[in-house]
């Protein structure tokens, strides 16, 4: 196609299908698609590729905050998705220099992680321990080891070593594209997403005797599973989970609460971030800092006391030498 002629939507519309789509997770190529059919394209798509510059781009970004009311989360991801498009459209000699160039972008202002307080920590722990459904002990092993859901779902007995007091993360059950039509997707067992995600966890000597138990009780492969020994879909323990809350009257969490709650209690027991990002299998550790500041301030207050108490006992600081 003559590039003269070639707009932004079509451009996008085929490097999502030939370069993202070969390329990624099936959810991942499907929330790029929504991204870009639902607002680049409604937006700037019938713009010529050639034509588009930075200031139709910034434009752009104006749109999406101040008339869609998008986040600025949700903008930033957007934004990265163009950026690289564009990238892409330059690598291929479509335009000579691409137009994303010194773009504003809203601040993103992280939000207070939701987290179950101890008290609610305790009626989901004993409600998990005693309920007859062997798959509610994920609920635990969630909370104990900040498990991602489909984690959990892929965890196998094979990589877990109650000798040790460990396990390994090694796959997620994920929803993708289903080949043979029958059905539009299917859920399989896929490498964690990125390289931290495959980790070992240490347990603790109560959860080891909690998994000892369950051991006895299991049919098959999997730590949490079916009657059968099937795997659990994700969307069950979902399910399960929204059920045991609303029957505990604990006000509505998704189940990722159960993860950012072990990485609270974790800090409020003085952890430090590094063990805590590695641990929840973060690419980076400024992730886990970013996502969780609010919670590092009872830590830093508890610091500096006892760097009080500490310069105290040994008579050390400009005021004990006056």
């Amino acid at each position: 196609m003559d590039n003269t002629t070639l707009t932004l939507g079509q451009f996008m519309n085929d490097w999502l299908e030939d370069t993202i789509k070969p390329t990624t997770r099936y959810g991942t190529h499907r929330a790029y698609e929504g991204y870009i059919n639902n607002h680049i394209n409604g937006i700037l798509g019938n713009k010529l590729l050639t034509e588009l510059n930075p200031q139709h781009i910034q434009r752009f970004v104006h749109d999406l905050a101040e008339i869609k009311k998008l986040s600025p989360r949700t903008v930033h991801i957007i934004m990265r998705l163009l950026s690289c498009a564009l990238g892409f459209a330059e690598d291929c000699g479509y335009v000579d220099r691409s137009p994303y160039r010194r773009i504003k972008l809203p601040k993103i202002q992280e939000d207070e992680v939701e987290a179950f307080s101890n008290e609610e920590q305790t009626l989901i722990e004993r409600a998990a321990l005693s309920a007859p459904d062997p798959r509610m002990k994920g609920f635990l092993i969630m909370l104990y080891t900040g498990l991602r859901l489909g984690e959990i779902c892929a965890l196998k007995w094979e990589n877990v070593d109650l000798g040790q007091k460990c396990l390994w993360v090694k796959a997620s059950m994920t929803r993708t594209a289903n080949p043979t039509g029958k059905t539009k997707t299917r859920i399989e067992a896929t490498e964690p997403k990125t390289k931290k995600s495959k980790r070992m966890i240490h347990l603790p000597d109560f959860l080891c005797d909690v998994l000892k138990e369950h051991r006895k009780q299991s049919k098959g492969i999997y730590v949490i599973s079916e009657p059968s020994g099937k795997f659990v879909d994700p969307r069950i323990i979902q399910k399960l989970f929204k059920r045991l809350i609303d029957k505990l009257n604990i006000p509505p969490r998704t189940l990722h609460a159960l993860r950012h709650t072990f990485c609270v209690r974790a800090l409020e027991t003085g952890a430090d971030i590094k063990s805590i990002s590695m641990t929840l299998g973060h690419t980076d550790v400024m992730i886990t800092l970013n996502r969780y500041a609010h919670s590092l301030t009872e830590q830093r207050q508890r610091m500096m006391s006892n760097l009080d108490l500490y310069f105290k006992s040994k008579g050390i600081g400009l005021i004990f030498q006056t």
